[in-house]
Order: C-alpha cells, then sequence, then structure tokens
C-alpha cells in the first residue's frame, strides 16, 4: 500500500512528464504554424478567422484538415499567442543584439522615431532603443 508521501510524489513525477510532452509538442506546433505561415494568414484577414480560410490559404492540393484542425485545437488550448510570443521574442533579441553588435554606429547620427512594423511584442523594437537611448522607438 502506498504511503501518502509516495504517492505525491508519483504525481509530481507524472506531472512533470507530461510537461515534458507538451514542452516538446509545443514547439513542434510552432514549426508547423511557421512552416505553413498561419499567422501570417490570420494577420492578412484581420478579424476572426475559419478553418477552412486558413486551409485554404494555405494552398496546399494535399492539406490535411483533419491535422491542421487538431493542430489549432491544440494552439487555443495552450494560449497559441503567448508561446509564439514567446518564441518569436527570444528570436527578436538574438537577432537583434548581433545586428546592434555589428551595426554599432549605425543609428548614432539617426535622429527621431524607429518604427518595428510586426513587431509582435516589441522586443525588437525594446533592444535597439535600449542599445541607442536617443531613438525614440514605436512597435506595430
Amino acid at each position: 500500500m502506498n504511503t501518502q508521501n509516495e504517492t505525491d510524489a508519483m504525481l509530481r513525477g507524472q506531472a512533470q512528464i507530461l510537461q515534458y510532452i507538451y514542452g516538446a509538442l509545443d514547439g513542434m506546433a510552432i514549426r508547423c504554424c511557421v512552416e505553413l505561415r498561419i499567422a501570417d494568414i490570420i494577420n492578412t484577414h484581420g478579424r476572426p478567422t475559419t478553418l477552412s480560410e486558413i486551409s485554404t490559404a494555405i494552398g496546399s492540393p494535399s492539406i490535411n484538415v483533419d491535422g491542421l484542425e487538431r493542430l489549432m485545437k491544440f494552439l487555443v488550448h495552450r494560449k497559441f499567442n503567448r508561446v509564439f510570443n514567446e518564441v518569436m521574442a527570444c528570436s527578436a533579441k538574438i537577432t537583434t543584439d548581433v545586428i546592434v553588435s555589428y551595426y554599432k554606429d549605425g543609428f548614432l547620427g539617426s535622429k527621431g522615431t524607429v518604427v518595428d512594423v510586426g513587431g509582435g511584442i516589441g522586443t525588437a523594437i525594446s533592444e535597439i532603443v535600449k542599445a541607442y537611448p536617443h531613438l525614440k522607438g514605436i512597435n506595430l
């Protein structure tokens, strides 16, 4: 017979395994979305987009609509926007750090405002303004 401590430890272990599994699935789901341009498709409509509209916009004659539906449900359940923004912010930080390090004097002579169109949660423009505080940054 299990003691309460053993039962608690077993449940914590199972929860940790599920977190690893879902973490791997998050990455695979994001990769599918990027490769299929799903965020671009949804953004183009500027309104809630149906599965049929997404499927049509992907433009593949062999699209698996059932699989696409499962992917979209998974992303909604996992809060697609939060995960996507975290991935894009991480990528933007790395990319912007490299750009700023190689383009050291690039913005020093500039005055005014820098605009990041499609800047998600603003990571890239934040890093640029941090490196060049004389600039004003706008994230769209």
